[in-house]
């Protein structure tokens, strides 16, 4: 346990940013599975508004530095494939 009225403070800000983090991981992820979803049941419309939402999820995860700029770009790359091979 931390001793210093700084470490403590330290300590509060650090739980904090923790459960931020974790509601960004969890949007990302949920978004991601959803739209995943969608992509292979060939639910177009359904699929070009979750894609959306999932782009915008990942973004956001990428941003606060949940994950990594490179992994976003993979995962919504990897996500739009899909949708590119659908359409003629």
């Amino acid at each position: 346990m931390p001793v210093t009225r700084t470490a403590k403070r330290a300590l509060r800000r650090s739980h904090r940013k923790e459960i931020a983090n974790i509601v960004y991981k969890e949007n990302y992820k949920k978004a991601l599975k959803s739209a995943r979803e969608a992509a292979v049941s060939g639910k177009t419309e359904k699929f070009s508004a979750l894609i959306k939402s999932a782009f915008s999820a990942i973004d956001k995860a990428a941003k606060a530095g949940i994950i990594h700029k490179s992994k976003a770009a993979r995962l919504k790359s990897r996500l739009a494939q899909p949708a590119h091979k659908a359409k003629p």
